[in-house]
Protein backbone atom coordinates (compact mmCIF):
# COMPACT_ATOMS: atom_id res chain seq x y z
CA UNK A 1 0.00 0.00 0.00
CA UNK A 2 1.17 3.47 -0.58
CA UNK A 3 2.50 5.75 1.56
CA UNK A 4 0.71 8.96 0.80
CA UNK A 5 -2.56 6.43 0.80
CA UNK A 6 -1.45 4.90 4.70
CA UNK A 7 -1.55 8.24 5.68
CA UNK A 8 -4.73 9.63 4.03
CA UNK A 9 -6.69 6.75 5.66
CA UNK A 10 -5.02 7.31 8.73
CA UNK A 11 -6.17 10.92 8.99
CA UNK A 12 -9.64 9.78 7.60
CA UNK A 13 -9.87 7.44 10.97
CA UNK A 14 -8.22 9.96 12.92
CA UNK A 15 -11.10 12.84 11.52
CA UNK A 16 -13.44 10.32 12.42
CA UNK A 17 -12.21 9.56 16.04
CA UNK A 18 -12.23 12.89 17.04
CA UNK A 19 -16.46 13.33 16.03
CA UNK A 20 -16.58 11.31 19.65
CA UNK A 21 -16.15 12.17 23.45
CA UNK A 22 -15.99 8.94 24.49
CA UNK A 23 -14.84 5.63 22.15
CA UNK A 24 -14.01 1.67 22.79
CA UNK A 25 -11.85 -0.43 20.08
CA UNK A 26 -12.03 -4.70 20.31
CA UNK A 27 -10.55 -6.84 18.51
CA UNK A 28 -13.57 -7.89 16.41
CA UNK A 29 -12.11 -10.61 14.22
CA UNK A 30 -8.24 -11.90 13.65
CA UNK A 31 -7.56 -14.18 10.96
CA UNK A 32 -5.89 -14.81 7.60
CA UNK A 33 -3.47 -11.93 8.47
CA UNK A 34 -6.51 -9.55 8.80
CA UNK A 35 -7.10 -8.26 11.73
CA UNK A 36 -10.44 -5.84 12.24
CA UNK A 37 -10.76 -3.85 15.26
CA UNK A 38 -14.37 -2.62 16.05
CA UNK A 39 -14.96 0.99 17.48
CA UNK A 40 -17.37 2.71 19.35
CA UNK A 41 -19.22 4.31 21.98
CA UNK A 42 -20.45 1.34 23.77
CA UNK A 43 -19.61 -1.97 21.84
CA UNK A 44 -21.74 -3.96 24.32
CA UNK A 45 -24.69 -2.96 21.83
CA UNK A 46 -23.19 -1.32 18.57
CA UNK A 47 -20.02 -0.19 16.91
CA UNK A 48 -19.51 3.02 14.94
CA UNK A 49 -16.92 1.64 12.33
CA UNK A 50 -13.99 -0.53 11.82
CA UNK A 51 -10.41 -0.45 10.80
CA UNK A 52 -9.11 -3.34 9.32
CA UNK A 53 -5.20 -4.05 9.26
CA UNK A 54 -4.05 -5.93 5.82
CA UNK A 55 -1.46 -8.93 6.19
CA UNK A 56 -0.44 -8.54 9.46
CA UNK A 57 2.57 -9.41 10.29
CA UNK A 58 2.98 -8.39 14.10
CA UNK A 59 0.86 -6.72 16.50
CA UNK A 60 1.15 -5.91 20.34
CA UNK A 61 -2.08 -4.58 21.57
CA UNK A 62 -5.05 -5.74 24.03
CA UNK A 63 -8.05 -7.17 23.17
CA UNK A 64 -10.12 -4.35 24.56
CA UNK A 65 -9.17 -0.54 25.34
CA UNK A 66 -10.31 2.79 25.43
CA UNK A 67 -9.57 5.31 22.96
CA UNK A 68 -8.76 8.76 24.03
CA UNK A 69 -10.70 11.15 21.38
CA UNK A 70 -8.87 14.65 22.61
CA UNK A 71 -6.00 13.49 19.83
CA UNK A 72 -5.19 11.30 17.73
CA UNK A 73 -5.72 7.43 17.89
CA UNK A 74 -3.36 5.82 14.95
CA UNK A 75 -0.29 7.29 13.89
CA UNK A 76 2.46 5.77 11.87
CA UNK A 77 5.50 5.34 14.11
CA UNK A 78 8.59 6.96 12.22
CA UNK A 79 11.06 8.38 14.53
CA UNK A 80 11.24 5.03 16.74
CA UNK A 81 10.49 2.40 14.57
CA UNK A 82 13.77 1.30 13.97
CA UNK A 83 14.12 0.24 17.58
CA UNK A 84 10.74 -1.26 17.62
CA UNK A 85 10.74 -3.06 14.41
CA UNK A 86 14.18 -4.58 15.69
CA UNK A 87 12.67 -5.48 18.83
CA UNK A 88 9.23 -7.70 17.26
CA UNK A 89 11.76 -8.54 14.34
CA UNK A 90 9.76 -6.80 11.71
CA UNK A 91 10.45 -7.40 7.86
CA UNK A 92 10.68 -4.76 5.74
CA UNK A 93 7.50 -4.11 3.54
CA UNK A 94 5.47 -3.56 6.67
CA UNK A 95 4.04 -0.09 8.13
CA UNK A 96 4.34 0.16 11.99
CA UNK A 97 1.22 1.79 13.68
CA UNK A 98 0.93 3.27 16.99
CA UNK A 99 -2.88 2.98 18.38
CA UNK A 100 -2.75 5.43 21.24
CA UNK A 101 -5.11 4.96 24.09
CA UNK A 102 -6.30 6.15 27.41
CA UNK A 103 -3.77 4.12 29.45
CA UNK A 104 -1.16 5.52 27.30
CA UNK A 105 0.21 2.07 26.71
CA UNK A 106 2.27 1.11 23.61
CA UNK A 107 0.28 -0.88 21.41
CA UNK A 108 1.38 -1.48 18.02
CA UNK A 109 0.34 -3.01 14.59
CA UNK A 110 2.49 -3.63 12.13
CA UNK A 111 0.85 -4.54 8.09
CA UNK A 112 1.16 -3.42 5.03
CA UNK A 113 -2.34 -1.80 4.57
CA UNK A 114 -5.15 -0.63 6.26
CA UNK A 115 -8.47 0.79 5.58
CA UNK A 116 -11.47 2.18 7.38
CA UNK A 117 -15.25 0.41 7.14
CA UNK A 118 -17.52 3.25 7.68
CA UNK A 119 -20.38 0.77 8.68
CA UNK A 120 -21.41 0.04 12.08
CA UNK A 121 -22.53 -3.53 13.88
CA UNK A 122 -25.28 -4.13 16.20
CA UNK A 123 -23.74 -6.05 19.56
CA UNK A 124 -25.06 -7.93 22.22
CA UNK A 125 -27.86 -10.62 22.92
CA UNK A 126 -31.13 -8.59 21.95
CA UNK A 127 -29.77 -7.67 18.03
Amino acid sequence: MEDQLIAATVDLINARVSEFLHLEVDIHSFGDTRLTLAVGEDLLYYSNFKVVFEDVFMLSLNASSFIKTQGPWLSVVTAEAVAVNRQFRVETGNTLFQLHNSDQIPFYVAATGIRYLPEGEKHGLYH
